[in-house]
């Protein structure tokens, strides 16, 4: 790891609208590794906008992103970092619906090293760590959102990931699976030394988080009442 630093960020820049909108205004950021950062802020601030960036899946009008001290330079490589070192679990989960719970954890693992019995055994790894063995051969459509939820963190955990990218994880969820998912992306983190990012609304997510990154108008900074790396 170069400088211990998971993820790092410079000068991102991002409009959309013919340039009427500056989603990322001059954006410097850094993840130090097996830390946790909340990026808060207003709705269209720009929180959605930088965590697309940080994960390659945003085309950028200026500035460069490094994992792990490279800095990917081609969709391909982008794709290839997202598959063996960064995980995401999006608001919109984002299950295939034809598909089981399990299969849409092990679809992940494709196009990997792992033969299939490899895969299978993983992903009743991540359906006992996720607590949802209950209901592994169950379509999305049969779960409720906190179940939903679980899964998705699995899946964007298949592959054993570094960094842990979150959108919203718990936006749509009431209050009691708000703090389960909450306690279970917390546990994983210091478990398993992820580098965690969770974009949220949430005072209380973001109070949980070792720093927190503060978007206004596609400018950010590190709050100062939080230790900065």
């Amino acid at each position: 790891m170069n400088g211990d630093i998971a993820l790092a960020a410079h000068g991102l820049r991002r409009s959309f609208h013919q340039g009427r909108v500056r989603a990322l205004d001059g954006v410097d950021f850094q993840l130090p590794a097996q830390a946790s950062v909340a990026i808060t802020g207003a709705s269209g601030s720009g929180k959605t906008t930088l965590l697309y960036a940080l994960s390659g899946l945003l085309e950028l009008d200026a500035g460069t992103v490094s994992v792990e001290g490279h800095s990917p330079k081609t969709p391909a490589h982008w794709a290839d970092l997202r598959r063996d070192r960064i995980g995401l679990v999006f608001q919109d989960d984002w299950l295939l619906p034809a598909l089981s719970v399990a299969q849409n954890i092990e679809i992940a693992m494709h196009n990997t090293h792992r033969t299939a019995a490899e895969r299978q055994a993983r992903t009743r790894e991540l359906l006992q760590l996720v607590n949802a063995e209950a209901f592994a051969e169950r379509r999305p459509n049969e779960l409720s959102g906190g179940e939903r939820q679980r899964v998705a963190v699995a899946r964007g955990l298949a592959n054993a990931p570094a960094i842990l990218l979150a959108d919203e994880p718990t936006g749509e969820l009431d209050q009691a699976n708000s703090t389960h998912i909450a306690d279970l992306l917390f546990d994983l983190q210091r478990s398993q030394g992820l580098s965690l990012v969770i974009v949220t609304h949430e005072h209380t997510l973001a109070r949980r988080c070792a720093l927190q990154f503060v978007m206004q108008d596609g400018r950010g900074a590190f709050d100062p009442d939080k230790a900065a790396p």
